[in-house]
C-alpha cells in the first residue's frame, strides 16, 4: 500500500481544505481509483479461472494485516515478560501511532491488547468479509478505506472536517463485521479459557461506553472473554475521560498472549465462513449463468 499512501498524500495536498466538502471529494476520488478499475478487471477475469482465482488471492492478500499485526504484538510482548520495558516501547510504534516515550511501563500491555482487539477486526474479519460479499473489489476498496480512516479519520485540529466523510464511511464498512466478529470471539472464548456467555454479556453491557459504534464491540469482547478490564482514554483537552470494559484485572503480560491466541482463532473462523460464503456464492451464480 506504500504506493496508495503516496498518491493519497499528494492527492491531499491538492484538495485539503478544512471542510468536509473537500474530505467528501478527497474520499470519493481516491475511492473511484482503486474501485473502478478492481470491478472492471474482476469482471475481465471472470472467463479466466486461474486468473480470477489469483486475483482474489492477491488482493486478499493485500487487504489482510491480522498474521503482521499478532507478530509485531508478540514483538511487544516478549520483552515485556523478561522486565525489559525500555525495548517494548521502543518497538511500540510498530504497532500503533502514539507518543510511546511518554508512555507508563504498566500502559504497554494495555495498550498492546486494546490494539489488538480493535485491528482483529480491521485486519483480519472484516477485510474477510468483504471478500466473501464482493470479491477482490471488496477487499482492496475496504483496505482503501480503513487506510484513508487511518491517515485522516482520527480527531485532530486539522482533520476533524477534512477527515469526516473518510471517518464516517469506515464506521458503515465495520458495521455488520464488528458484530460478526465480536460473535466469533464469543464462540472461540474458550480456546483462551474463557466463555462464551461472559463475552456477550460484557459485550452487550459495555460496547456502547466507547465513541466508536464499531470498536466497542471488540473491547467487550476480547475483555468478557479474557476476564480483563480494557480501558481506553479518550484525548480531549476539555473533557479527558476513560471508557472501561470489562469488571476484571487490568491485563498482564500473559493476558496479551492470550489476546494474539484469540485473535488467530477468530481470524481462523472468519476465513472459514468467508470461504464458505463466497464458495457458495459462486455456486449458485454458476448454476444461474448454466440454466
Amino acid at each position: 500500500m506504500t504506493l496508495f499512501g503516496k498518491a493519497a498524500n499528494r492527492l491531499e495536498q491538492v484538495v485539503y481544505r478544512d471542510t468536509k466538502a473537500s474530505g467528501v471529494v478527497y474520499t470519493a476520488v481516491i475511492l473511484t481509483a482503486v474501485g473502478v478499475p478492481a470491478f472492471a478487471l474482476e469482471r475481465l477475469l471472470r472467463r479466466l479461472p486461474l486468473a480470477h482465482t489469483a486475483f482474489v488471492a492477491w488482493a486478499t492478500w493485500v487487504a489482510l494485516c491480522g498474521t503482521e499485526l499478532r507478530r509485531r504484538a508478540r514483538d511487544i510482548i516478549k520483552p515485556v515478560e523478561n522486565g525489559d520495558f525500555s525495548t517494548a516501547r521502543v518497538r511500540l510504534p510498530m504497532l500503533f501511532f502514539g507518543q510511546a516515550p511518554l508512555m507508563r511501563d504498566d500502559d504497554i500491555v494495555q495498550r498492546t491488547v486494546r490494539t489488538v482487539a480493535e485491528n482483529t477486526l480491521d485486519a483480519a474479519v472484516a477485510p474477510l468479509l468483504w471478500t466473501a460479499a464482493a470479491g477482490a473489489p471488496g477487499a482492496l476498496v475496504y483496505r482503501a478505506i480503513n487506510t484513508l480512516d487511518g491517515k485522516v479519520g482520527y480527531l485532530s485540529a486539522r482533520y476533524v472536517n477534512f477527515g469526516w466523510a473518510s471517518a464516517r464511511l469506515d464506521d458503515v464498512v465495520n458495521w455488520v463485521p464488528a458484530r460478526f466478529a465480536s460473535w466469533v470471539g464469543a464462540i472461540t472464548a474458550p480456546v483462551v479459557g474463557g466463555a462464551p456467555q461472559a463475552a456477550r454479556f460484557v459485550t452487550k453491557r459495555d460496547a456502547a461506553n466507547d465513541l466508536s459504534p464499531n470498536s466497542g464491540q471488540l473491547y467487550g469482547t476480547f475483555s468478557g472473554a479474557l476476564g480483563i478490564r480494557i480501558e481506553r482514554p479518550h484525548v480531549d483537552p476539555s473533557n479527558p475521560t476513560t471508557f472501561s470494559f470489562g469488571s476484571g484485572a487490568p491485563p498482564v503480560a500473559s493476558d496479551a498472549r492470550r489476546a494474539v491466541r484469540l485473535s488467530a482463532a477468530m481470524s481462523a473462523v472468519a476465513a472459514i465462513v468467508s470461504l464458505s460464503l463466497r464458495a457458495a456464492y459462486d455456486h449458485i451464480r454458476g448454476e444461474a449463468r448454466c440454466s
